[in-house]
């Protein structure tokens, strides 16, 4: 009789086991379905994520003026050499060449900058790459933004 018991209870366990493992199955591909939004695979995603951010960084309260008012960007040129830029992070394309740290601190001599400002930056950024992509390099992408970023504080504060 306790060995019924014993098997009983077994099976019942497996069938949990199973239902809940299921559930987390179709959880997980139900929110994967939900956002269907795809990784970053190279330079045109790119080209997409630097359109977005600058449209919101130029808009911005906080920190659209070093892009309208402390510096004069030349966005035909300033789009393309950050794509460039982010697709030798991401891919290790070499096509970057630059410093962009010695361009950070020529701004930073116009305009003082501070932590408000990177944080700022980097949640717009994020937050870009969110709304568009999700994934393995999308995920890569943002990791390396807050690196750099904190480089930039470090180096210009």
């Amino acid at each position: 009789n306790s060995l019924m018991e014993v098997e009983r209870r077994s099976i019942l366990y497996h069938f949990i086991f199973l239902l809940l493992n299921l559930r987390r199955k179709i959880c997980n591909g139900f929110k994967g379905y939900l956002s269907m939004k795809p990784d970053i695979t190279g330079k045109k995603d790119i080209v997409i994520i630097m359109q977005f951010f600058y449209e919101k960084a130029k808009a911005d309260k906080v920190i659209g003026h070093f892009f309208t008012d402390v510096v004069e960007v030349n966005w035909e040129k300033h789009i393309p050499t950050m794509s460039a830029f982010w697709e030798n992070v991401l891919f290790y394309t070499g096509e970057y060449d630059g410093n962009p740290l010695d361009a950070h601190k020529k701004i930073h001599a116009q305009n003082a900058t501070s932590s408000l400002h990177f944080e700022r930056w980097l949640r717009i950024f994020n937050e870009t790459i969110d709304q568009h992509f999700s994934g393995k390099n999308a995920t890569k992408m943002k990791l390396h933004a807050s690196g750099i970023s904190a480089v930039m504080l470090q180096q210009l504060l």
